[in-house]
Parts: structure tokens; sequence; C-alpha cells
């Protein structure tokens, strides 16, 4: 998920809406003259309910582009998890939402003490999680980005010709082994585990799926992979998850850069700021598949 300051005027009224519409859901079903604090502004707007132990999450209707689940779906599909003891930032108990407010859609979540993590421990908290969400009834959507990218590059502006080509042609080069599949968290990087008080707590859930595990690991190693950051950690937490996570984060690498690719590519139209991160994820899948 991309994160980042509010940036554009636009950007900065939108922010201010986000945070006007969390006050709101602590006033109207809190009952509390709540003090609402930015702590994230990306894809979502994440806002602190002070001094309650609340976080909420504000949704643009708008922005809630494809590939991202509803709202009501990470609800209940992170209270499956939690009710299972799973490794997961909790829907609030007493009432999580939705929420519709405006332009906003808000839910709200336990707010975790976000603690240090090491990579070890955020690759045992994803194998809990799998294990936790593996019967997870809710029909959530395929794990193949392909038709979301293909999506992506037919909306790009004229403009970006050249990209919506190197996303169409990675679709049409990447192939998806047969693999087993179940539900997966869907954007399981590192920055996606918050610190809790006896391990990490996955959240962010918008990306949730059904597909292979290995499309989780791939996610888990993008970085790495694509990048060339923080190697040493990955591998410590693809290890630390077991059954040679190492090797199968390899299996889906390709469709995870696309995915990757188009997502940055999407957002930067809006997130000027994003564009050396498009730049660089944009000319792996053209090295790789173009």
């Amino acid at each position: 998920m991309p994160e980042g300051s509010p940036g554009s005027d636009a950007r900065g009224d939108q922010c201010a809406a986000a945070l006007a519409a969390a006050g709101a859901v602590a006033s109207r079903h809190l009952r509390s003259a709540a003090q609402p604090r930015l702590i994230v502004a990306g894809a979502d707007f994440v806002v602190a309910l002070d001094p309650l132990p609340v976080i909420a999450r504000v949704t643009s209707i708008a922005e809630n582009h494809q590939g991202r689940i509803p709202p009501a779906l990470q609800v209940e599909l992170a209270r499956y998890a939690a009710h299972r003891g799973g490794p997961v930032v909790a829907p609030w108990p007493a009432g999580a939402g939705p929420f519709d407010i405006g332009e906003f859609v808000v839910t709200l979540w336990e707010r975790a003490p976000n603690r240090p993590v090491s990579p070890e421990s955020v690759g045992r908290a994803l194998r809990r999680f799998h294990e936790c969400i593996a019967d997870f009834p809710g029909s959530l959507p395929s794990f193949d980005p392909r038709p979301m990218v293909r999506r992506i590059a037919a909306d790009l502006p004229p403009t970006d010709h050249a990209t919506a080509a190197v996303l169409l042609a990675g679709c049409d080069s990447c192939a998806i082994p047969e693999l087993p599949r179940q539900p997966l968290h869907g954007d399981a990087h590192v920055g996606n585990a918050l610190g809790g008080w006896s391990e990490p707590l996955w959240t962010d859930l918008e990306y949730a799926c059904v597909g292979p595990i290995e499309w989780d690991l791939a996610s888990a190693a993008h970085q790495a992979t694509v990048l060339g950051r923080r190697v040493p950690e990955t591998r410590a937490l693809l290890s630390a998850y077991g059954d040679d996570a190492v090797g199968r984060s390899t299996v889906l690498a390709d469709l995870v850069g696309l995915h990757m690719a188009a997502q940055t590519a999407a957002a930067v139209v809006a997130r000027p700021d994003l564009r050396t991160l498009a730049d660089q994820r944009l000319e792996w899948v053209r090295r790789r598949l173009g």
C-alpha cells in the first residue's frame, strides 16, 4: 500500500475530510469526543481516535479500486482469524462497521501497540495466519492479477501508452502453474505486520484473495526481488516460515512484480511522488517479461 504525506492541496482536502469522517464515527457510534490523528495517508487513511484504543480505517468510496475487497469483507476475514487466535489486528469488538460517512466508508479496529518486529517473527506469524484462515468461508476473489492489470493499462492516460504496453506484454508472458489454493493475505510484506504484545499482527487485508501460498511468499520477498532491498531480512523471514519458503517465493515472483508495477502505475496518476518507484517496478517488468 503506497504511503505518504497529504501532498497536494486536493490530497490535503481529502485528508481533512477523512479525519472529519473518523471523528463523526467516534461521536455517533463510540459516543466519544475522540481526537482524530492521521497515522497513514495511503490508499486508505489510517486514523487514531485518541485517547481511545481504536483505529479508524477510512476508505474513499471513489478510490476503492479493482482488486481491493470491500471493507465489510475485510472485517469479516479479520474477525474469523481473530476468533481462531490468529495473528491479526482485530476488528473493534463493540462494533467495527462498516459505517458510511459521506464519500467514505469507515471501519474500526483495535489499536496494536506497534512494537518492533523481527523478520523471523513476521515469517512465523504469516504461517500462523495462513493456518487460521485456511477454511475461511467468505467469498474472496482470485489472486490472478492479470484481469486487473489489463483494466489498469486500459485506463491509463494516453501519455502513459508505453507503460500500458509493458503491462499488457507482461500479462501475455505470465503463466500460472497449477498449485493448491487457499485464502491469503494478498499483500504480505513486512510493513503490513504490526508488532503486538507477543507477536506480529497482520493488518491491511484489502487485497485478501484465494490463491497459492506462493503468492504471499512472493509478496513478502518483492522488495528484495525487484528493488534489491532488505535481502538478508527477507531471507530470514522466509526461512522462519518454513516449508522451503525461500525457494517457493520465486514461483510467482514475476506475477507479483507485474501486479505491483500496475498498482503503482495507477497510483502515480494522483501521486506524482511515487514516480521513481513506479519507474523501477516497470523497468523490472520490462526486463523480465517484456
